[in-house]
């Protein structure tokens, strides 16, 4: 048994609690974990789908030399590095 904070008034309550002793706030054991690695996993492929996207990007826009779209590359290779870092 582990102690976790009420996600609406903060107080610590068990983890296998049903609900808040304080305010009532309803809580779904293991729920919290779950949906952290669901996110977690679902950033992960993300990121991995969107590598070769990235990459045929950039080989575009030194290709064609066009500004806007090294623009793109630069600014989406930015969102998935910080995307990747979270």
């Amino acid at each position: 048994m582990a102690l976790v904070n009420c996600s609406d008034c903060g107080k610590e309550i068990s983890d296998n609690a049903i609900k808040c002793g304080n305010c009532g706030n309803q809580n779904t054991p293991g729920e919290k974990g779950e949906e952290k690695e669901l996110k977690s996993n679902m950033t992960k492929l993300a990121v991995l789908f969107s590598i070769p996207f990235s990459l045929i990007l950039i080989f575009l826009a030194l290709l064609t030399g066009d500004f806007l779209i090294i623009v793109f590359a630069i600014i989406f290779v930015i969102g998935l590095i910080i995307i990747a870092a979270k």
